[in-house]
């Protein structure tokens, strides 16, 4: 079903949708990001509360309300994207689809929190899952960039790039914490 589109009402909509077959819609894309930011946002929130050094914990507490503020942003950049109607086999197939797609292709959060849930881990670990998680977002959106229209590359690109400022965070507190 990758790049399901629906039928062109006149001549104008058919050459603004001729895509080819792979290419995701930004709405997609976006659809994607809100829920790879939900799995960052439980992740951290996870990370935070097992945390026992106070300033990783506040690391993990503001990357959770980043991660919170860019899923309210990539909502409202949804509201800007013309409404995507996909043909569907079935009712719903559409957004089982979306989450088998993050599901598949982005990091096992669900995993890792259960794990710090279970057990007592360590600052550097919890840095570190962290850093995967981000890392692991980045190359996700890196890949799911070839399959968007042209014209919609650029909200990508800010996702992106917002992704990597939580990847410098990261990397400057585990700094921190080898340091000391």
């Amino acid at each position: 079903m990758l790049g399901a589109r629906t039928v062109p009402k006149d001549a104008k909509d058919a050459k603004e949708e001729e895509v080819m077959g792979d290419t995701l819609s930004g709405r997609e894309i976006l659809e994607l990001a809100i829920q790879a930011e939900e799995k960052g946002l439980r992740l951290y929130k996870t990370l935070s509360r097992k945390s026992k050094n106070f300033h990783v914990s506040q690391v993990f507490k503001e990357l959770a309300a980043e991660e919170e503020k860019h899923i309210e942003e990539f909502k409202e950049l949804e509201d800007k994207f013309a409404p995507y109607e996909p043909m569907e086999a079935y009712p719903g197939e559409y957004i089982l689809y979306i989450k088998a797609m993050a599901d598949e292709n982005t990091f096992k959060c669900n995993k890792a929190c259960e794990t710090f849930l279970e057990t007592d881990v360590s600052e550097e670990d919890a840095i570190q899952a962290g850093i995967t998680f981000e890392k692991d977002f980045i190359l996700f959106l890196h890949n799911f960039k070839r399959h968007v229209n042209k014209n919609e590359a650029g909200i990508v690109d800010s996702i992106i790039t917002s992704e990597e400022n939580h990847l410098k965070k990261l990397y400057a507190q585990k700094k921190k914490l080898v340091a000391s």
